[in-house]
């Protein structure tokens, strides 16, 4: 019998108060807001809609991600107590930058910089960990995985499942994922 490939889902969290003020969230825990609660509805809804079959949901432990991981799977029907929570995917660590304001940052250094601030996990060390994360949903029984996670981890992710280098952050075009959307990932 042959292996069918994995369908891999991706949805990153509904907006949360960190968002709003336009901060470097990173590790920090942050509610959803109202917007986005209703965020993750509406990828419930969006998955349903494509007929997308769910068999497990993963999930970031951090709390605006773990929020939208568990709307969605009451949404859909799957039970929240069968979500695989796991810090492989959580967002991309900012170090001392978590808590300010990105345009602060921005205004006076590239994209690029980021990796030099104090205590935040660099690009290649988040290509790493979304490799394990990859690794982890490789492992995974089941075939149809959504993985409920964040913006940066998302790019780090996607670089991991198609075999490009962490350098690709810096020399890709910069992908900017929206809240609450349902994006297919396949090897």
């Amino acid at each position: 019998m042959i292996k069918q490939m994995k369908h891999i889902y991706f949805v990153r969290h509904g907006e949360c108060e960190l968002n709003l003020l336009k901060v470097f969230a990173g590790h920090s825990d942050s509610p959803l807001t109202e917007l986005g609660r209703e965020q993750a509805k509406l990828a419930a809804t969006d998955i349903i809609a494509k007929g997308l079959r769910i068999d497990k949901i993963v999930s970031s432990t951090l709390r605006r991600a773990d929020e939208t991981a568990k709307i969605i799977a009451n949404e859909i029907g799957y039970p929240t107590d069968s979500i695989l929570p796991s810090d492989l995917f959580m967002e991309r660590g900012f170090g001392v930058l978590e808590g300010t304001p990105r345009s602060d940052f921005f205004d006076a250094y590239s994209y690029e910089d980021i990796d030099d601030a104090p205590r935040a996990e660099t690009i290649e060390q988040l290509h790493d960990r979304a490799a394990k994360a990859y690794n982890l949903v490789q492992a995974l029984p089941e075939e149809n995985i959504l993985v409920v996670s964040h913006s940066a981890f998302y790019r780090a992710f996607k670089r991991a499942v198609d075999g490009n280098p962490f350098s690709h952050e810096y020399t890709s075009p910069f992908v900017n994922i929206k809240n609450g959307v349902v994006y297919t990932i396949n090897p």
